[in-house]
């Protein structure tokens, strides 16, 4: 019983996590100049041997995406220290100012070379649900879904297409940073998304008159009512978030590069 109190408590109900001290050599003496904390993830429950293994994948995954930042870089620093706030204090607020910025940094390096690591959305689900258990009626809804596959197919996809010479839809530069700057005011991001689904739309139907298939999914009206729906009841800051993390990552054995 003591053994499954804390497995279903976590990680920190063990470990609350690691402080860590950084000592300059001043020549006769070493300064203290830096004392840390970095708690331990709140969002991993492990329960099972099963279990075990799938969190394990996803601290892989989440490891293999901070390991592509250098500490040289000014912008890839303010990653690094988003990323550092929200494992350390558990709240999505700075996870989701580091998907936001993360999708610009994503675009823009794979723009330059071949580097630039997606979240898988199985992981993602698996963080953002644990850490707060609403949130699944929000990823389950087909709206969100399929607006979140919108966004995917308009930005990391149409990339990858056009490196591969396939240049008929556009990529939607700066998509991500523009819809989570206008989510804190309604009326601001419910512009900002309607703007993006008619010219997403209006994308698709253009192929379709004069290409070939297989085509992309086109966002329909009651895609957007189920949007519409999940912001009164969220709220736009918090749908505005998610759809840009969501939008960003990838399907597990990916179907969408």
């Amino acid at each position: 019983d003591v053994l499954q109190t804390l497995l279903d408590a976590g990680p920190r109900a063990v470990i609350s996590g690691f402080e860590s001290a950084f000592y300059k050599d001043l020549g006769q003496s070493a300064a203290t100049m830096n004392i840390s904390v970095l708690n331990l993830p709140n969002w991993i429950h492990v329960q099972s041997s099963e279990a075990a293994k799938d969190y394990l994948e996803a601290l892989e995954e989440h490891e293999s995406i901070v390991r592509q930042f250098r500490e040289d870089r000014g912008d890839e620093i303010e990653l690094l220290g988003l990323y550092r706030d929200f494992m350390s204090g558990g709240d999505l607020e700075p996870f989701f100012r580091f998907t936001a910025s993360y999708s610009s940094w994503l675009v823009s390096e794979r723009e330059r070379s071949n580097r630039g690591r997606q979240f898988t959305t199985s992981n993602l689900r698996r963080l953002l649900v644990n850490t707060d258990p609403r949130l699944a009626d929000i990823i389950e809804n087909e709206g969100f879904q399929r607006v979140a596959y919108a966004i995917r197919q308009a930005t990391v996809t149409a990339q990858y297409r056009k490196k591969q010479g396939d240049r008929r839809y556009d990529v939607h530069y700066g998509l991500g940073q523009r819809l989570a700057r206008k989510a804190p005011k309604l009326e601001d991001f419910v512009a900002e998304l309607m703007d993006f689904v008619r010219a997403y739309n209006n994308e698709n139907a253009q192929v379709m008159e004069t290409r070939t298939g297989p085509y992309r999914w086109s966002i329909r009206t009651t895609d957007v009512e189920e949007i519409v729906k999940l912001i009164d009841r969220y709220g736009s800051r918090l749908i505005g978030n998610m759809l840009v993390a969501y939008g960003y990552a990838r399907e597990p054995y990916d179907r969408d590069p």
